[in-house]
């Protein structure tokens, strides 16, 4: 999608990408990003990217990047990953800035599970105690 405004008295647009994506006919995978809605001149990477791929009701997975303005879309700043697999739940979460990697896993069948924050690991057993790992 682009667009183009023009404002008296304020900052115009001609022509600037804002949106872009596809989805699969059955909406099983898909992407879509979002631009800061530059000139199509400029530097045309996201500023926000999200994906998504659903290979049955019980096993999908998506992911959330954010990225710095001018990054050339190197390595996002901030980045969630989340994945569901049968009774297994995982999400990963990135914060480059801060430089923190944290993790969190729960199965809900065994209702079991864990945290990865600062580089520590914390478990849950099944009456939702807390457990050694």
């Amino acid at each position: 999608m682009y667009l183009t405004v023009d404002i008296a008295g304020e900052e115009s647009l001609n022509n600037a990408k804002i949106m872009s994506g596809f989805s699969s006919n059955d909406g099983k995978t898909g992407s879509w990003n979002l631009f800061l809605g530059s000139d199509v001149s400029a530097n045309n990477d996201p500023v926000l990217q999200f994906e998504w791929n659903k290979q049955s009701e019980t096993n999908h997975k998506t992911g959330f990047k954010i990225y710095a303005e001018n990054s050339s879309n190197q390595l996002p700043v901030l980045e969630i990953d989340y994945e569901r697999n049968g009774a297994e739940y995982l999400i990963n979460y990135t914060n480059r800035e801060d430089a923190l990697t944290n993790v969190i896993y729960w199965n809900v069948s065994s209702e079991t599970g864990y945290i990865i924050e600062d580089g520590v690991k914390s478990c849950w057993n099944q009456n939702l105690e807390t457990t050694a790992c």
